[in-house]
């Protein structure tokens, strides 16, 4: 299946902003941009508003803007001879009601810190003004000034008022369905003000954080005042009559002085006059401003977004913020569309070519944690690299609900190795795979735990299968190794599981403890072969019987500590996720096997550990279930199957898939035996 790509065109705050929602959700896009560098200084000022920096934040932008704005922490109104109107702070009540203050910052810069973030920065291609667009039958294709050709899924114009889409969008449908567009769209549009708009060097007594508005009839003037104390600042005028449609009134530099100088003697605060900032200004434009909601916004594959589809008057401020907003909306349905659809989406770290990026690049997108080089390890370096890419993320607390999944995981998988090294050392397994449970659980913490008990589970229920597989002496695991099974598997899984999702612990000591993690089996192996030799008593005779009681009292005690450790485990998370007042916080966000709204930001890994932990606890239920049949068709016990099934199931509801396991395993293991033994013993 080839990927599905999104052609954004333009490199405007909606457009950045649309491109670094759709990397961090692991969809494939291309920004082209028609200036010939990102952040052309075409603009003076931008404010934002809670409903835009909430936005801002999810993406990392939120402290970059924050450092290089001033918020607006005053606001006072006058009159055009400087008698003031009201005053009143601003920043502190809509924080204190929303969250987040209302910041003041020049555009450019905006700009600037949304490429920053941006991790796919080699999809943004400068120089690249698109002029034509094509439908094609599942694609659009996009023509540029320069020659070039590009194509995509969808095509989203965030290319501003001026829209090249927008009048491509017009012409595909007075060609196809000229119902779609009425002929009076392209004038419905209405435009009633200009604005001279600009930003100075600093002036008088203004002072950052303060902003001004001053009123007259006709005529308002708004002066922010930013980090600095450089003022942004606008001059609002109404137009001697409405003008209709896109084409809209263009104003020489003669225009603007004249414009200005009508308002020099009107002031700013008591003692600035509007002359005293133009005459320091450093950039001014004059425009007119439509303010218009467009009825048409999208066209087969090409959708428009921000001024394009909406242009609001800036005297409101929220002109970059509702293209944000926008922008957020689109992507949110955009990848609701995709799941519901089975269209591939990686997610943060959930294909290779996400896990480069990372690699490469030797940081976790959003967060200042580097990766630790291991390049210079001999053969598994490069293998190091990665699992710390893939398996890192979830033992952070970035995101909570990925830590509890993966961390439930993780402690479910001591019933998994606990039970392969018993099964190692049964006396029916000397020839079978069984034996080989060190392969089995290397490969399984190199790869997926899933892949290892598929396969493991599978062969143990066929060697089985024969009704001499179940005498007491080939059920036989000797004393000694029983009793070594419990704190090999504390000390060589448990131990080394519990240090690496601390969070408590420095993150760079916890990516050395994820390696170390990765190498568990082999301190289970190697702990198990040592707590054997210190369990060994001199050699005595002893019948099967009395072995395999000793035997069976040591395992007791093994399931009995596996089962309460991931029982317990079970509880808590699942009484969390209840309780938590946190909305992302729940059991179907976390733990069932479909996309859910805001699951998880790293989306790809989640479901990848998913699929991993259900086809784990798939494997231990049906191991659980044929092994118990398995013994019933021998004639070891006698059993109701259904009964079996049922408790299996609602035993992994109330205490955890791993725990039930843990309880058929003891259950198994102390079954009476003496009156269907099949052999003689020795």
């Amino acid at each position: 299946m080839t990927a599905f790509k999104v052609a954004i065109v333009g490199g405007s705050i909606a457009g950045l902003t649309l491109a670094n929602l759709l990397d961090r959700l692991g969809i494939d896009f291309i920004v082209l941009e028609a200036y010939d560098k990102i952040a052309p200084q075409v603009g003076a000022s931008i404010g934002w508003h809670p409903n835009g920096l909430r936005i801002l934040d999810q993406i990392g932008c939120y402290e970059d803007m924050r450092a290089s704005a001033a918020p607006a922490e005053t606001m006072t109104a006058r009159t055009s001879d400087g008698r003031v109107l009201y005053s009143h702070q601003l920043s502190k009540w809509v924080k204190e009601r929303h969250g987040y203050e209302v910041l003041f910052m020049e555009r450019r810069v905006a700009l600037e810190i949304l490429f920053k973030h941006l991790p796919s920065k080699d999809k943004v291609i400068t120089s690249r003004r698109v002029i034509r667009a094509e439908q094609l039958v599942d694609k659009v294709r996009l023509y540029t000034k320069d020659g070039s050709q590009y194509e995509a899924d969808v095509v989203i114009g965030a290319d501003g008022i001026h829209s090249t889409l927008r009048r491509e969008i017009w012409k595909m449908a007075a060609d196809a369905d000229p119902s779609f567009v009425s002929e009076v769209e392209s004038k419905a549009m209405k435009t009633e003000y200009g604005c001279i708009f600009g930003l100075s060097s600093p002036t008088g007594n203004l002072k950052a954080t303060e902003v001004h508005l001053t009123h007259k009839k006709d005529v308002t003037i708004a002066c922010m005042v930013g980090p600095k104390n450089i003022p942004y600042w606008f001059l609002f005028f109404k137009l001697p009559q409405t003008h209709g449609g896109v084409d809209l009134p263009r104003y020489s530099r003669e225009d603007e002085i004249a414009l200005a100088s009508q308002e020099a003697e009107t002031c700013i605060n008591s003692s600035v006059k509007f002359k005293q900032l133009y005459d320091n200004v450093s950039f001014s434009t004059t425009t007119a401003l439509p303010h218009h909601v467009f009825s048409k916004w999208h066209f087969g594959r090409i959708i428009l977004i921000g001024d394009s589809a909406h242009k609001f008057n800036p005297i409101s401020g929220q002109g970059g913020n509702s293209a944000i907003e926008s922008a957020a909306a689109l992507v949110d349905n955009l990848a609701m569309a995709l799941r519901q659809n089975n269209a591939i989406i990686p997610g943060k770290y959930g294909t290779f070519d996400d896990l480069d990026k990372v690699v490469s690049a030797r940081k976790f997108e959003n967060h200042d944690q580097l990766m630790k080089n291991f390049d210079h390890i001999p053969v598994l370096g490069s293998s190091m690299s990665y699992l710390i890419a893939v398996y890192f993320p979830g033992t952070e607390s970035w995101d909570i609900g990925f830590w509890l999944m993966t961390f439930y995981l993780s402690i479910s998988e001591l019933v998994v190795f606990a039970t392969w090294t018993v099964e190692s050392c049964r006396a029916r397994n000397r020839a079978a795979l069984s034996r080989g449970s060190i392969v089995f659980g290397s490969i399984s913490n190199i790869t997926a735990i899933a892949f290892g008990c598929c396969f493991y589970y599978l062969q143990d229920n066929l060697s089985a299968s024969s009704d001499n597989k179940w005498w007491a002496s080939s059920m036989l695991v000797p004393p000694e190794k029983a009793a070594a099974v419990l704190p090999a598997t504390l000390l060589g899984m448990l131990l080394p599981t519990l240090l690496m999702f601390n969070i408590w612990l420095p993150s760079d000591l916890r990516q050395y403890l994820t390696i170390a993690w990765m190498f568990s089996p082999w301190y289970l192996y190697l702990l198990h072969k040592y707590f054997t030799r210190y369990y060994s008593a001199p050699s005595a005779f002893k019948t099967v019987s009395a072995a395999r009681t000793e035997s069976i009292a040591q395992l007791r005690q093994l399931y009995i500590v596996l089962g309460l450790i991931t029982g317990i485990t079970h509880v808590l998370t699942v009484s969390y996720c209840v309780l938590s007042s946190d909305e992302t916080i729940s059991l179907g966000r976390i733990f069932l096997l479909r996309y859910f709204e805001g699951m998880s930001i790293y989306e790809g890994d989640h479901m990848m550990f998913l699929w991993d932990m259900y086809i784990t606890v798939a494997s231990l239920a049906v191991w659980s279930i044929l092994s118990t049949w398995s013994m019933s068709r021998a004639g070891v016990i006698h059993v109701n199957m259904f009964l079996v099934f049922f408790v299996i199931s609602v035993g992994s509801i109330l205490i955890g898939p791993a725990a039930i396991t843990s309880m058929c395993c003891l259950w198994r293991e102390t079954q009476n035996t003496s009156n269907n033994l099949k052999e003689k013993e020795a």
